[in-house]
């Protein structure tokens, strides 16, 4: 990949969908819809080992996932800073059991498919808008 290219990669979620994902995953797992199978630490350092995870996602997986749930939930004070980097690390923690088989249940809305649907109807009827005016001003121009 060319620095030019670099340039345009953009992540699959955005951070206010990986945020959404944060959420829903959470109130999920606080009304039991969804169990988390907890491996032992031996497991988890095996597993950790097998997926070259590193910094916290290496840690005790009970441990990290109790106290970035108080960091997002506000149940600790945590700053701005502090509560980004807890959603973050808590998505890659949903990604690290849910590739572990380590869920159980679904947190996922379905609905996510229909809003982003809307999202692009709306933009699309923006840009249809937007080619509108610029046809309209290009016969002004020429006219």
């Amino acid at each position: 990949m060319d620095e030019g290219t670099q340039d345009k990669v953009i992540p699959v979620f955005s951070q206010e969908e990986r945020r959404r994902i944060v959420r829903d995953f959470i109130i999920a797992y606080l009304s039991g819809t969804v169990r988390i199978n907890f491996p032992s630490m031996e497991a988890w350092e095996q597993y950790v080992k097998t997926q070259h995870y590193e910094g916290a996602l290496a840690k005790n997986p009970v441990e990290t996932f109790a106290e970035h749930t108080a960091n997002i939930t506000g149940i600790s004070k945590a700053s701005p800073s502090e509560i980004e980097t807890s959603l973050n690390l808590m998505f890659g923690l949903i990604a690290a059991f849910r590739a572990g088989k380590m869920i159980e249940g679904k947190f996922f809305e379905e609905s996510n498919l229909e809003r982003k649907l809307d999202a692009l109807e709306e933009r699309v009827g923006r840009l249809e808008g937007l080619m509108e005016e610029l046809r309209n001003l290009m016969r002004v121009h020429r006219g």
